[in-house]
C-alpha cells in the first residue's frame, strides 16, 4: 500500500485487548486497571486473523501484536502462532508488560516468535509501583526480570521500552545501560507523548537523554547498521552486549518516513496516533463485505494517511480527541 505522501504502508500494530493487569500512570487513568471493553465489541481472534489475511495480501510484512496487555487476551498464543504461518509476513513480534512472560517464553520459543518488546520503566519496586499501581511492586518486578532473563536463555530476540519522567525515574537511565551492557537487549528511551494521561507529564527529550548518556559513557557510538522495523537510532559501546536506542516522536517526528498502521481491539483502523480518521474495519467483518470491497476501503483510508502528527499543537490537537488514552488505541 502507498499512501499520497508516497510512503510504503507496510507495518501494523494488532491491539488484541485493552485491559491491562498494570495500572501505569501515564497510560491509564486511576481505578481503570484490568477495565476494558467486552465481549461483542471486541473482533474475535478469528476476525482479527481474518484482517492480518487482507493485511498481507495489501502488503503488510510485519504484524507488531500489541494491547493493553495482549496476554489478558484468552487464546493469544493460537493467534500468534497461526500469524507466524501467514504467507507473507516477514516479522510477527509482540509488546508485552512483562508479568506473565516467564509462563509464555517457551511458547513463544518454539513458535519463532520474532522478537518481544518489553515496557519497563523501573528497576526499584517503589518507583516501579509508583509508576505501575501495582503494591507488590518486588515480586512483579522480580517476576518479569526472571521472565526476561528466561526468554533470553531460549533465544528470544528482546527489547526494552522505557519512558523517561522527570523525578520520578530519570535518575535510572544508569541501570538501564548496564542492561543493555551485560545482556544482548535494546533498551529504548521513548518521549512522552502527550496522548491521554500522557498529557500531565513533561516529556523529556531524546536530545537531553543523550546528552546525559554521552556524559556517562564516553565511548558511546551510533550502530551503523539499522535495528528492527521501528524508528529508534541505537548507540552502543565497546564490549556491550546490548544497545541503546532512542524514539523522539515529539522532538524530531520520523513522520517522513512513517510505515505504520493501527488496528484498534474493537476493530477501528487508525493512520496515526494525532489523528481519530479511519474506518471501522468491524463493521465490514460484521456486515459480510466481500474482500475486495474491504480491501479498497482500507486503500482508500491508507490513502489519506496524514503527512505528519501535528508536532508544535500536539497538546491541543490531542485535546481534541475523544478523550481516548494509549491504552484505548494500541500504542
Amino acid at each position: 500500500m502507498i499512501d499520497q505522501y508516497q510512503r510504503t504502508i507496510d507495518y501494523l500494530r494488532l491491539s488484541v485487548t485493552d485491559r491491562c493487569n498494570m495500572n501505569c500512570c501515564y497510560c491509564r487513568p486511576e481505578g481503570e486497571c484490568f477495565r476494558g471493553q467486552e465481549g461483542s465489541r471486541l473482533l474475535s481472534l478469528e476476525e482479527l486473523y481474518q484482517l492480518c489475511e487482507i493485511f498481507s495480501e495489501l502488503g503488510i510484512t510485519k504484524i507488531k501484536v500489541t494491547g493493553g496487555e495482549p496476554f489478558l487476551r484468552p487464546g493469544i498464543l493460537s493467534l500468534l502462532r497461526r500469524l507466524k504461518k501467514l504467507p507473507g509476513l516477514s516479522s510477527v513480534t509482540l509488546t508485552t508488560n512483562g508479568r506473565m512472560l516467564w509462563d509464555t517464553a517457551e511458547e513463544l520459543a518454539k513458535m519463532g516468535i520474532d522478537g518481544i518488546n518489553v515496557s519497563l520503566d523501573s528497576f526499584q519496586p517503589d518507583v516501579f509501583s509508583s509508576i505501575t499501581g501495582i503494591t507488590n511492586g518486588k515480586a512483579v518486578l522480580d517476576g518479569i526480570l526472571r521472565g526476561m532473563d528466561r526468554a533470553l536463555e531460549l533465544g528470544l530476540p528482546l527489547k526494552v521500552n522505557t519512558v523517561l519522567m522527570r523525578g520520578k525515574n530519570d535518575g535510572e537511565i544508569a541501570s538501564f545501560v548496564q542492561l543493555a551492557r551485560e545482556r544482548p537487549v535494546s533498551v529504548r528511551f521513548i518521549e512522552m507523548m502527550p496522548i491521554g494521561e500522557g498529557k500531565r507529564f513533561e516529556t523529556i527529550s531524546g536530545e537531553e537523554i543523550l546528552m546525559r548518556l554521552h556524559a556517562m559513557e564516553g565511548g558511546l557510538r551510533p550502530c551503523e547498521k539499522p535495528l528492527g522495523n521501528g524508528p529508534a537510532v541505537y548507540y552502543d559501546a565497546e564490549g556491550w552486549k546490548g544497545q541503546i536506542g532512542l524514539i523522539r516522536a515529539v522532538t524530531a517526528p520520523f513522520c517522513s518516513s512513517c510505515n505504520r498502521i493501527r488496528v484498534t481491539a474493537d476493530g477501528k483502523l487508525r493512520l496515526c496516533l494525532a489523528y481519530e480518521d479511519g474506518v471501522d474495519l468491524a463493521v465490514m467483518l460484521r456486515e459480510k463485505w466481500s474482500r475486495e470491497a474491504m480491501k479498497q476501503a482500507i486503500c482508500q483510508a491508507v490513502f489519506a494517511k496524514p503527512a505528519a502528527h501535528p508536532l508544535d499543537g500536539w497538546k491541543k490537537e490531542m485535546s481534541r480527541q475523544d478523550g481516548k488514552d494509549m491504552w484505548q488505541i494500541g500504542g
